[in-house]
């Protein structure tokens, strides 16, 4: 008996695995709610699909309602500058750390800038991909496309580069309900309703990006 009395943990020195860190997030949830009244009238002289078309909208509202909580955060995350390709690859090559998922939240300003520009050798930086909601990827990161409004003003280029799963916590206590209820004055009216919490969970986890132009470098001759 080679090991004789001993177990095998005598013979081989057990490694403590790495502990996970856990942070204490503080966040709560809102309500919201709509109600849209719709005459008997309406739904009766109407020519299209009316019920069709406020359900449409108001998924619309959802989506609307969801991505303005989940910007504000994405809004407060560390600051940073781009000016060209370089500083766009700055951030990502070393600023996040390589275990972040990567997703590039962008304006419709910054989109312009990124559909663009051009690599030394002549080719545009964008990528098609099928898998990307934008359908381009840059440097292989899914490229996702929201109004100048979404993070800023209009005429304003931003974006979210970084892990948003670990950068927003996303509490969803009730999902989006809809549903027609009778009424006596107005016939039908929407009860639609959804509450949810978004607060920042993992501050490492993206940079919120402002692009702005290079100045020219060429000067003008001042007039004799």
């Amino acid at each position: 008996d080679v090991l004789g009395s001993r177990g095998l943990g005598d013979v081989y020195k057990r490694q403590a695995m790495a502990k996970p860190n856990f942070n204490d997030i503080d966040w709560t949830v809102e309500t919201y709610r709509q109600a849209l009244p719709v005459s008997q009238e309406s739904l009766d002289d109407s020519e299209i699909d009316l019920m069709g078309l406020i359900s449409t909208n108001a998924d619309q509202i959802k989506l609307n309602t969801t991505n303005d909580a989940v910007a504000s955060v994405l809004k407060t995350f560390t600051a940073q500058a781009v000016a060209s390709l370089d500083d766009l690859k700055l951030v990502n090559n070393t600023k996040l750390d390589p275990a972040y998922a990567r997703t590039l939240v962008v304006t419709q300003s910054f989109y312009q800038w990124l559909d663009t520009v051009k690599d030394n050798n002549g080719r545009y930086l964008l990528q098609d991909s099928i898998i990307s909601p934008s359908g381009k990827v840059v440097f292989g990161i899914p490229v996702v496309v929201v109004s100048d409004e979404t993070l800023g003003v209009a005429g304003e280029a931003h974006a979210f580069l970084g892990d948003i799963k670990r950068a927003v916590l996303f509490a969803n206590r009730a999902d989006f309900m809809i549903r027609w209820v009778d009424d006596n004055i107005y016939g039908q009216y929407l009860q639609a309703g959804m509450r949810f919490g978004v607060a920042k969970a993992d501050e490492n986890a993206g940079y919120f990006l402002t692009y702005t132009a290079p100045a020219s470098s060429s000067s003008s001759t001042p007039s004799k």
